[in-house]
């Protein structure tokens, strides 16, 4: 069967998942790893594998395709528990999402993200942010394609790292 005619499933991570969750994520991202400095690639690692520690604050989504991981991303309800200063609470936030690279072009981090956003219009959030990196094309596009906008004000500039760059997205 054709990934084109096979069945995208976008849902919550199982616990015997996680592993895999955490595999696929630190994959996605190795691409990028010789655009940033050594020691933020290093904590930004750890930060990717750590795919428990963001389930207390957040849901742990995939996507699965023809039985297969192929995408996750973190929906956190309260954004007030996004790593990120300045962010209120009446804000969901929207955090690593990742799709394998030999799936990329399929729209699985585009579902993935429109599920994060329904998610927050659902809990009737007044708004959802995130940050990526400058030289994340792809990912800056399907945001814009879904209506997020840049917002300068609220980007993070710290020394040893490649600015975050936020988006947000009003309801």
């Amino acid at each position: 069967m054709r990934r084109e005619a096979e069945e995208l499933v976008v849902r919550e991570a199982r616990a015997g998942e996680l592993d895999e969750v955490a595999a696929l994520t630190e994959h996605s991202f190795e691409e990028y790893w010789p655009l940033v400095p050594p020691a933020f690639a290093e904590a930004a690692q750890r930060d990717l594998a750590d795919v428990r520690g963001r389930l207390g604050s957040g849901e742990l989504l995939v996507a699965e395709l023809g039985g297969r991981l192929v995408g996750t991303v973190t929906f956190l309800p309260d954004g007030g528990g996004y790593p990120a200063p300045g962010w209120p609470p009446s804000w969901c936030a929207v955090r690593l999402l990742a799709v394998d690279p030999a799936c990329r072009g399929l729209g699985i981090g585009r579902r993935l993200t429109a599920e994060c956003l329904d998610r927050a219009r659902r809990r009737g959030a007044a708004a959802v942010g995130l940050h990526t990196a400058p030289f994340m094309a792809s990912a800056r596009h399907i945001y814009e394609s879904l209506g997020l906008e840049r917002v300068p004000a609220l980007d993070i500039e710290t020394p040893g790292a490649p600015p975050a760059l936020t988006y947000r997205l009003n309801f």
